[in-house]
């Protein structure tokens, strides 16, 4: 599906260079560059799915996959721009442009109709062959290995007994939808309600902490209110400012570089189911901390 328009915007960025931003009325960044007619390709589309079936050895059609076998290609996006400039400008955007390639981490963020996702992948640059005076040609090919795109701005926040903070703002252009939740007292734990607006499964990150001088595990419970529920709890090394990160996608936890998967007590990895919500509530000792960050997850 291309779709194009004069107040789309797309923002290139990579750890160490300046944004590169293509579309708007007349290009936002330094560069003016403009999308043309044929506008983003691959971005309001589907992944190409990669599940493969089982024909049944007699009657018509095949084995019906198990939900959890459906899964789908990576995804890529085709950017076709125009440079408005002079030969000189148009030099400095191929330059630009060029100074993305190389890299695994180039996030793409699209500001369309008031919402702001993004898509992380790396890029493949196209030039036009011949000069045109006044309007140069090209596109930008992005591969994301993950074919999901997220809300470019997350839901982050802390719980820890006693008390609560919610952290994160607006950016701008202004990343929405953002949601201000509500963190409150439950039974001496702090829990907070976490919102997918998206139509695919989210999965929060956790960091957890213990403050020095404190012992015992620092943990979770979660429960999704369509019938899922379950905890997440390990023991991080008292006084380390370091978090032991939970990357509850994979399945995996790490500190300071080091696999800490087996160490953890519970491992009930919690998801947010697509356009729903995740009550996370702090249990552990005292002292503990829990960090959480999620985005809004799309298909």
């Amino acid at each position: 599906m291309t779709r194009t328009a004069s107040t789309i915007q797309c923002r290139l960025r990579a750890p160490g260079l300046p944004d590169l931003w293509v579309g708007g009325q007349a290009g936002r960044g330094r560069i003016p560059l403009v999308l043309t007619d044929d506008g983003i390709d691959g971005w309001w589309s589907a992944p190409s799915a990669k599940t493969s079936l089982t024909e049944l050895q007699s009657g018509d059609g095949a084995h019906t996959p198990a939900d959890e076998d459906i899964v789908y290609s990576a995804r890529t996006i085709i950017i076709n721009y125009a440079v408005l400039g002079d030969r000189h400008t148009q030099n400095e955007a191929r330059d630009a442009i060029g100074m993305f390639m190389g890299r695994a981490g180039v996030t793409l963020t699209v500001y369309d109709a008031g919402t702001a996702r993004q898509a992380t992948g790396y890029v493949t640059p196209a030039w036009s062959g011949t000069w045109v005076e006044a309007a140069d040609t090209g596109s930008i090919t992005i591969v994301c290995a993950d074919p999901l795109k997220y809300d470019a701005t997350p839901t982050m926040g802390v719980l820890e007994p006693g008390t609560a903070t919610v952290l994160g703002g607006l950016t701008y252009p202004a990343d929405y939808p953002v949601d201000y939740h509500e963190n409150r007292s439950s039974g001496g734990s702090w829990t907070a309600t976490l919102v997918n607006h998206g139509n695919h499964a989210a999965y929060p990150t956790l960091g957890f902490t213990l403050a020095a001088g404190h012992s015992g595990t620092v943990g979770i419970k979660w429960d999704d209110g369509l019938g899922g529920a379950g905890r997440v709890a390990c023991s991080p090394p008292p006084g380390s400012t370091t978090p032991i990160i939970a990357d509850t996608r994979h399945g995996t936890a790490s500190y300071a570089g080091l696999d800490m998967t087996p160490s953890f007590t519970a491992r009930q990895w919690p998801t947010i189911p697509p356009g729903q919500t995740l009550t996370l509530t702090y249990e552990g000792a005292a002292g503990g901390r829990v960090t959480y960050e999620t985005r809004g997850t799309y298909i």
